[in-house]
């Protein structure tokens, strides 16, 4: 079974906008449990500069989390 974590990446990764906004949303509140995962995937993302920007909202968020 996939982690919520990769299945909000795969979400993010289609070419549905509703379905990349699910996926975002899903990760949205669970952000600073995968914070090492968001930045790995932020640091990977060489395709897709709306991902990139997502990845850094989350990274941003789960940041804010931790203070």
């Amino acid at each position: 079974m996939a982690s919520k974590f990769e299945r909000a990446m795969r979400l993010m990764r289609k070419h549905d906008p509703q379905l990349q906004e699910d996926g975002y949303h899903l990760l949205l509140p669970h952000a600073a449990e995968h914070l090492p995962e968001l930045i790995d995937a932020y640091e990977a993302e060489t395709e897709d500069p709306g991902l990139k920007g997502w990845l850094l909202e989350l990274i941003e968020v789960a940041r804010a989390e931790d203070s």
